[in-house]
């Protein structure tokens, strides 16, 4: 793998089931250099679960489905399902011999039974499957499923800051990134805040799409009691674009340009950072994560809570 790319790796099984699997795969994951995500990284959130794991794995550069003997909630189907949807390469490990299987893996309903011999076959039907029989010999076939797959696809994944590609767009960023801070730092020269628009003041945009005038009303306060627990957590750019996009999606019925998301985000999170209310830094390969500012997280809270009449 080069070393200056980074995969990201999004990782679809059954949870109790697989508990030693799934651990033995994070861990050999990360000692190699890739960014793991699955269940075990997932914050506490009210936004509906498969949306945000759908937002997971839209930033995912693969996908591993691994399985043995249950169907559980039918979560790694629907992954499985929603990642071919969208032309994301997946890697699919399937458990041998089935029979072998002790019955307190296997589901305890016929009914989830028949559901994952029916998804196994059509995994197994549909693309090449890698088996595994025990921890060791499945993380030896992920390892080098991975490694063939990255040679395939050398145009995704995650570029360290240290590369020239990567330093050209990070210097972009950072180039918006201080005109933004510039211009904010001029607004609060020649103003005390107190003409600012407020978390509940209503926020007012139209966009062209095909043709027609879209008009958008929300409020800052719609957008913060949405992603609370996503900035409690730390909110990653990335990861906020999507969000905001589906956010998008969800209260209009139309997809919005990347362009146009842009505008919206960056809108939000400079009069969130005017208001005090959300601070930005710097993680690994220089991304940007938004989080709740700590000295004022109380008191936006209580501006959000409900009043006495």
């Amino acid at each position: 793998m080069d070393d200056s790319v980074r995969y990201q790796v999004f990782i679809s099984s059954t949870f109790e089931d697989l508990v030693d699997e799934r651990k033995i795969v994070i861990e050999s994951l990360l000692s190699f250099g890739y960014m793991p995500s699955g269940m075990e990284m997932f914050p506490s959130t009210d936004s509906n679960q498969f949306e945000f794991i759908k937002m997971q794995i839209r930033s995912s550069d693969f996908v591993l489905v691994i399985l043995k003997g249950r169907y559980g909630s039918g979560f790694t189907e629907k992954e499985y399902d929603f990642a071919e949807s969208i032309d994301k390469p997946i890697l699919v490990f399937v458990y041998e011999p089935f029979e072998k299987i002790p019955q307190d893996s296997l589901d305890s309903s016929d009914a989830d039974r028949t559901r994952f011999r029916e998804f196994r076959s059509k995994v197994k039907s549909s693309r090449l499957i890698s088996t595994w029989s025990n921890p060791t010999d499945l993380i030896s076939k992920v390892l080098l499923s991975l490694r063939n797959c990255s040679e395939e696809h050398p145009d995704i994944g995650w570029i360290r800051k240290s590369s020239t590609l990567d330093r050209s767009i990070s210097d972009q960023l950072l180039e918006e990134n201080m005109e933004l801070r510039n211009k904010l730092s001029s607004l609060e020269e020649q103003s005390d805040g107190s003409d600012l628009l407020s978390l509940d003041d209503p926020i007012h945009f139209d966009f062209r799409y095909d043709g027609e005038i879209i008009p958008l009303d929300f409020t800052c306060s719609d957008f913060i009691l949405t992603f609370r627990d996503n900035f409690t957590c730390g909110f990653y750019d990335n990861y906020l674009h999507q969000c905001v996009a589906d956010w998008l999606k969800d209260s209009t019925g139309r997809e919005f340009s990347d362009e146009s998301v842009r505008t919206i985000k960056n809108a939000i999170t400079i009069q969130l950072e005017a208001l005090g209310v959300i601070r930005h830094v710097r993680g690994e390969y220089n991304s940007l994560i938004w989080y709740f500012n700590d000295t004022n997280y109380t008191k936006t809270l209580r501006s959000l809570a409900l009043k006495r009449q």
